[in-house]
């Protein structure tokens, strides 16, 4: 190899290490400063992730016992249902038309506080689309109709709890709170509010943030 060509080799070299440094420090910073629309984060999420599966729970406060039976009857009402399961031990168990997830309502008996505690939540997991609205947003989007229905017990506060199958190891942390309203932290989102609205922006905001640092 002659001079020329070692000096022309070793430019190439010395650029592909720089370039190499350049991408880890400017990742470096990006993943210090920007937590949001993160397109190299997301295209890694989408080439390199499995995919995501995630239980979820709504625990509600609320001052008057719900029936049980109208809540049915209105479930039955409101959606096509492949199951829809008879009342035991204060619970039932429904499944809606295409969705795969069966849900559970379940009232629990007064605390202390004197107040009913209503449990709605996935007898199963949903998968989380990396793409397009899969089982997850849907059931999201179920429970937040479902909730509705039960306005009228005198509701509380409106808790969500996700739990997402996680590839972290124990030593990785991912933290996220907004307005203590939602936290999020390695693989649980939970969500308090008086809204159930509220709830289903705050559980997608958080789902991002996931996506974007768990890379």
């Amino acid at each position: 190899m002659d001079k020329t060509t070692l000096i022309l080799w070793s430019k190439y070299l010395l650029i592909a290490i720089l370039s190499y440094l350049g991408s880890i420090t400017l990742k470096h910073i990006l993943d210090k400063k920007v937590t949001k629309l993160r397109i190299d984060n997301y295209l890694l999420y989408l080439i390199l992730a499995k995919t995501p599966y995630a239980s979820t729970k709504i625990t509600m406060s609320a001052k008057k016992r719900p029936d049980l039976s109208k809540v049915r009857s209105q479930i039955e009402k409101n959606f096509e249902l492949d199951r829809n399961e008879n009342i035991k031990n204060n619970s039932f168990i429904f499944k809606i038309r295409n969705h795969p997830t069966p849900i559970k309502i379940m009232v629990i008996e007064p605390d202390e506080g004197g107040l009913f505690t209503i449990t709605i939540e996935t007898f199963g997991e949903d998968k989380i689309s990396k793409i397009f609205r899969g089982s997850f947003s849907n059931t999201i989007n179920y429970l937040e109709k479902i909730s509705k229905e039960l306005k009228e017990f005198e509701l509380k506060t409106i808790n969500a709890t996700v739990k997402i199958s996680c590839y972290l190891n124990e030593d990785d942390k991912i933290s996220y709170n907004h307005n203590d309203k939602a936290t999020l932290s390695n693989k649980i989102i939970s969500v308090s509010s008086r809204d159930f609205t509220d709830i289903e922006l705050m559980i997608k905001e958080c789902l991002a943030i996931w996506r974007n640092k768990f890379i």
